[in-house]
């Protein structure tokens, strides 16, 4: 039920190597997908709260409003290592990332000013 968020890689002639789905039972969607020594960072939205595969707390809650931006973070073998939510209240998305040593970056756009982005330093603080 709903859509999930699809990460799927392949090997340079295009061979399936593996995929995961991840999301909650509403929508849920991926947008931008960056890999670097450290690993794989994909920035979405979603639409509702959701546990990682072992029921892993996101790093930052759902705002429980009608979409988040979404960051989820997985190794160089495709295994899940965390995900963090960040909203304002009204309609979030993470269009876009990329990461280097000092940390990640995400674009995307909120439809509310009163965003709590201020959170991101502390949610990404020792989890790159």
């Amino acid at each position: 039920s709903g859509n999930d968020v699809l990460v799927m890689k392949l090997d340079t002639r295009g061979a399936y190597l593996w995929h995961a789905f991840y999301g909650s039972s509403d929508w849920d969607t991926g947008t931008s997908i960056t890999a670097d020594p450290s690993g794989i960072h994909i920035a979405g939205a979603s639409a509702h709260t959701w546990s990682g595969p072992k029921e892993q707390a996101p790093l930052n809650e759902y705002s429980d409003e009608y979409e988040d931006s979404l960051i989820i973070k997985m190794d160089g073998n495709g295994t899940y290592v965390w995900h963090t939510f960040f909203g304002s209240g009204a309609r979030d998305s993470a269009n876009g990332i990329t990461a280097d040593i000092s940390g990640i970056y995400v674009a995307g756009f909120r439809y509310s000013p009163s965003a709590r982005f201020s959170l991101l330093n502390r949610a990404f603080s020792g989890h790159r």
